[in-house]
């Protein structure tokens, strides 16, 4: 009977440990608890809530709030879901679908928080969509970049990430789709980018006539806008009022300047 007992008590503290081991060292919501973690996410995490206190923080919190905004009061959850997702390579698929509604829940929560011209948004959304395309949800990562265009039109990688699904799924056309629109609405520099996706896509690939117009288009747009911008510094360069010339000073004599008084001699005459 003590024989069993005995046993019975091991067996149990050896389930206690398990299930200890499987809560990882991030925290139920997951929280950064240690350098390692903090690491794998971007630098400004390490001044959130809650992280800022358990890996000491010496910049002030009022200094992150005036360089990212209010906002950044809520920004450790958005800090939190990265951690978690980091996390996914490292444990099985129950815990994985664990992860799945605190990471949805974390980015939602502060998606919930931020107004729309938070400065942060366009990374945050392409992030929510690489996440939801880890767990094939992929109308969530859909609806994430379609939001992140309607924010800034001109963002290059939600354009890429659109025609990267389709490729996958063997949807070639609307990959191209994306892929165009990537070439003819974001700056002329990543032009170069969607081409290769495009040619890689189909090597026998050419712009039709209505995507280069578009590409020319958008280049004459992108050149007046510098040219503009030039004239401004230009007249900001001339807004000063220029000051004229100081007259040379005449020329003096040896003798009249051998009768000066020296101004650094306390007692000469």
């Amino acid at each position: 009977m003590i024989i069993v007992k005995h046993v019975m008590n091991i067996a149990w503290a050896l389930m206690l440990a398990l299930s200890v081991t499987s809560a990882w060292a991030m925290g139920p919501h997951g929280e950064i608890e240690n350098a390692a973690e903090l690491a794998a996410v971007p630098s400004y995490c390490k001044g959130t809530l809650v992280t800022r206190y358990t890996l000491p923080d010496p910049k002030p919190l009022q200094e992150y709030i005036a360089l990212y905004g209010a906002s950044f009061n809520h920004l450790h959850h958005y800090c939190w879901a990265l951690n978690q997702e980091n996390q996914l390579d490292k444990v099985g698929l129950s815990a994985r679908t664990a992860l799945y509604g605190s990471i949805f829940d974390n980015i939602q929560y502060f998606l919930s928080k931020a107004p729309d011209n938070y400065p942060l948004l366009p990374e945050i959304y392409l992030s929510k969509a690489r996440i939801m395309f880890k767990f094939n949800n992929n109308a969530e990562a859909i609806e994430a970049l379609l939001k992140l265009i309607q924010l800034q039109p001109a963002y290059a990688q939600a354009y890429a990430q659109l025609g990267d699904y389709y490729q996958r799924k063997k949807e070639r056309d609307n990959a191209i789709k994306w892929y165009e629109r990537g070439l003819t609405e974001t700056n002329k520099r990543n032009a170069d980018f969607f081409i290769w996706k495009l040619k890689k896509l189909d090597g026998n690939y050419t712009p039709s006539a209505e995507v280069l117009q578009a590409i020319e288009e958008q280049k004459k747009q992108e050149s007046a806008a510098k040219t503009q911008e030039n004239k401004a510094d230009a007249a900001s360069d001339h807004s000063a009022p220029t000051q004229p010339d100081a007259a040379p000073a005449p020329a003096i004599s040896p003798e009249d300047a051998a009768k000066r008084p020296n101004p650094y001699c306390r007692f000469c005459p």
